[in-house]
């Protein structure tokens, strides 16, 4: 197996398809589960459960983004350190 600046731009754009699929996980809405647990603890702590999945999601896929972009710098180096050779 030969690693190459295009194999390694080629998994940094599969990383990135999966920055886009966690992203658009669908999270679903906690405020009908929480009025069907009206006078339960539980309903007051699912009120804001929506919001932090969705940032979990987001934070995730930045970190999946994150990888792909030093994968392609990692990729870009290579090809300048060559050329200079």
């Amino acid at each position: 197996m030969k690693i190459t600046p295009a194999n390694v731009r080629g998994g940094a754009d599969r990383i990135s398809a999966e920055n886009t699929a966690v992203t658009g996980l669908p999270v679903p809405d906690s405020t009908a589960v929480s009025s069907g647990l009206a006078g339960f603890s539980t309903a007051a702590s699912l009120a804001g459960a929506h919001e932090a999945v969705v940032s979990a999601l987001k934070t995730v896929g930045g970190r999946f983004e994150r990888m792909a972009q030093m994968c392609r710098t990692t990729a870009d180096a290579f090809e300048l350190s060559r050329a200079k050779s």
